[in-house]
């Protein structure tokens, strides 16, 4: 079975190795401990803290945590930065327009 050239394309970019791998791993698992045993998990019951719907509401950091670190020594400050900062109830809509505006 012969595969198209752009999945072959596609899925080379996809191996991540070494040092990017760990970080990438160990930050996936931060994220996900933290959305398992932090205790801002109790937030989605309630309403959005902007347009005060009630469903679809998602947990969204005051302070953006931003990307993943490109460095060993700068997982510290993802790791504080997701932990430690105050989170907030938004709903979809407003999580993503938020989301937005931040990257921006």
């Amino acid at each position: 079975m012969e595969f198209p050239a752009k999945l072959i394309m596609r899925k080379s970019r996809l191996r991540i190795k070494g040092n990017d791998r760990f970080l990438m791993m160990l930050c996936r698992d931060v994220r996900r401990r933290w959305m398992q045993y932090g205790e801002n998990r109790k937030l989605p019951k309630g309403k959005c803290n902007r347009c005060k719907k009630r469903e679809g509401i998602e947990i969204d950091h005051v302070i953006p945590v931003g990307s993943r670190p490109q460095e060993c020594w700068d997982i510290i400050f993802y790791i504080n930065r997701m932990l430690y900062h105050e989170c907030q109830r938004l709903c979809h809509q407003c999580h993503q327009i938020k989301t937005k505006k931040d990257k921006k």
